[in-house]
């Protein structure tokens, strides 16, 4: 009876271990294990000993792999965002489509400064006032409905008390803000965040 148990745990540890390899899971089996962009290429990072990892390409000697884990979401950005202006190399000799994005560009500036922009073509939100190192940290989002492209636009953020008085004033500048698109800011005014019951944000012209 106790020979066919352990027949069984060691059928049992056999499917699995099989079942394991045919997904691809593997564990890194030492400290310090060099991860490559590409087979003698350039290296990423390390890897530590028991690190999982999922092979999903082989070639040779060498084993593409995937990593599972958790990050912070503030440690990692977007690589398909498309929100950051077009750049042009000026050491490149401009073609016909560099030329149309130029000038798209450059007549978005024109037209930014021909057209008035006033506070109502912008929204503020998710607004937070918090302490930071004596100062009231003002942060959120603001979003540009103006319908143009500004290339630099600067806001006022005043404070009041209960009593409606000014208790602080700070500035931010947001550069490249496009049409319709919406960014974060932040600003530090020395007061007390307790003290604060109002506040008020202006574009400056």
């Amino acid at each position: 009876m106790k020979r066919r148990v352990i027949i069984y745990l060691s059928l049992a540890l056999l499917v699995a271990s099989l079942t394991v390899f045919a997904q691809g899971f593997f564990v890194i089996k030492s400290d310090n294990t060099k991860l490559m962009a590409r087979p003698q290429g350039k290296s990423i990072t390390t890897l530590s000993e028991g690190t999982e990892v999922k092979v999903i390409e082989s070639s040779g000697k060498w084993s593409k792999v995937q990593i599972e884990g958790w990050v912070l979401t503030d440690s990692i950005v977007d690589l398909t965002a498309s929100k950051e202006e077009p750049i042009i190399k000026k050491d490149k000799p401009a073609n016909k489509e560099d030329n149309s994005t130029a000038n798209k560009i450059k007549n978005e500036e024109t037209k930014a400064k021909k057209t008035e922009v006033t506070n109502s073509s912008f929204i503020y939100d998710k607004m937070k006032l918090t302490r930071s190192f004596g100062y009231t940290r003002v942060q959120g989002e603001i979003t540009n409905y103006s319908g143009i492209y500004l290339k630099e636009a600067k806001f006022k953020i005043t404070l009041y008390d209960s009593n409606n008085e000014l208790i602080g004033t700070g500035y931010s500048r947001i550069k490249k803000l496009s049409a319709n698109e919406t960014r974060s800011f932040a600003t530090s005014i020395d007061c007390d965040p307790t003290q604060v019951k109002n506040y008020r944000i202006e574009f400056q012209k």
